[in-house]
């Protein structure tokens, strides 16, 4: 049985038998930083650094998504995607984009 869970934003798996035996599963891959390439960015990265924005600055990052990726959701970037949202992220946090830019 696999049972997505809202608040952890990953997958929780219960498996069992009748010897009373249960494995409990979490998997919170969403959440993990993948360090291991040079320049490669998660999906939490994006995430965190949209945090710090305020709403006006986090709707023209959003914008901007739909405008290249044509896609607001960030989980479905593509690893090159997830790069460059980000960059653009780190513009807007620097307060060198102007709305409309890409």
């Amino acid at each position: 049985m696999q049972q997505k869970t809202y608040r952890s934003r990953g997958v929780l798996q219960v498996a069992g038998n009748a010897s009373r035996s249960t494995v409990i599963v979490i998997d919170n891959s969403t959440h993990i930083h993948h360090t291991t390439m040079q320049g490669k960015v998660a999906v939490c990265d994006v995430l965190t650094a949209l945090d710090q924005l305020d709403k006006p600055s986090r709707i023209k990052v959003l914008d901007f998504m739909e405008r290249e990726f044509n896609t607001r959701m960030v989980k479905e970037l593509r690893d090159i995607e997830l790069l460059r949202a980000m960059k653009y992220v780190e513009a807007v946090l620097r307060g060198g984009t102007k709305h409309g830019d890409a």
